[in-house]
Order: structure tokens, then C-alpha cells, then sequence
């Protein structure tokens, strides 16, 4: 998935095995569509590192080597494979 970074809403998220874990969503565009990923665990940490490294505008997003684990209509979460 390659898009342009346009939303990044930083969020909790609470599992029914009482685990709490971070999580950020954000938002790829790209000329023809946009889509809404979520990234949990040691993602959002590598995630904050390349964002807070970039020169600024708007930053490019290249997720590689992910699945997808839950889609939820436009929003799809992701994990390393």
C-alpha cells in the first residue's frame, strides 16, 4: 500500500482479554482512492519515528510486508507478517 499520509488519529484500544495496546489510524490517499489503515503494537512506535523524521509536507506512506488482519469497510488494520 503506498499513499499519501492526509489523517493520523493516535487511539487506545482495549481487547476482551483485558489487554490495552496503542494504536494509530490513519489515512492514505492516493489520484484514485483513500483508505483507512490501523496499526497496533510495536507498529505505531516505528510509525511516530518515521513521521516525526520526515522533512515536512506530507508525507508519503509505503506499508510493505503486511496483512491484513481485520477490514472493517474502509478501514483495514494491519500486522507484520
Amino acid at each position: 500500500v503506498v499513499g499519501v499520509l492526509t489523517s493520523v488519529q493516535h487511539d487506545k484500544n482495549f481487547f476482551p482479554d483485558g489487554k490495552v495496546t496503542q494504536s494509530v489510524t490513519l489515512q492514505l490517499d492516493d489520484q484514485r482512492r483513500s483508505l483507512c489503515c490501523e496499526l497496533s503494537g510495536r507498529l505505531v512506535d516505528e510509525f511516530k519515528k518515521s513521521v516525526d523524521s520526515s522533512a515536512g509536507g506530507l508525507p508519503v506512506v509505503v506499508l510493505q510486508f503486511m496483512k491484513i488482519t481485520i477490514s472493517q469497510g474502509f478501514c483495514v488494520n494491519f500486522s507484520r507478517f
